[in-house]
């Protein structure tokens, strides 16, 4: 079953998949499946929460792992803050409300809508 974790500080043991990947500094969030890290995204916060990075390996990225990941790191984080930018375009971001900006996208947290991916209103 696929879980997010929100890590307060940055840590230099990463999994190897992920150390090269990641800056010292901000918050990271682990998309684990079982005791197994699949995929993480380093947060900061600078005029709002910052999107740095978002990586899932190759074997977990596909359309559903990444919008879980994408949708429960955002509602993770907006209810602190009052936006939400990324530096990276995401189409997962774009489904939520987020707009492209030059050098990545942005969303106003109570702009941002999670509809219903079943079928219902």
């Amino acid at each position: 079953m696929l879980t997010l974790k929100i890590i307060n500080q940055y840590d230099d043991n990463l999994p190897a998949e992920f150390g090269e990947f990641f800056e010292a500094g901000g918050a990271v969030a682990a998309l684990t499946d079982g005791e197994k890290t699949v995929g993480m995204a380093q947060v900061v916060f600078e005029g709002g929460a910052v999107l740095r990075r978002l990586k899932i390996l190759p074997s977990y990225d596909y359309a559903d792992c990444r919008r879980f990941f994408v949708r429960a790191l955002v509602l993770a984080l907006k209810e602190g803050v009052e936006y939400i930018y990324s530096e990276f375009d995401d189409a997962m971001l774009g489904e939520i409300g987020f707009c492209k900006t030059e050098g990545g996208m942005s969303c106003r947290s109570a702009d941002i809508v999670f509809k219903k991916m079943c079928g219902g209103k």
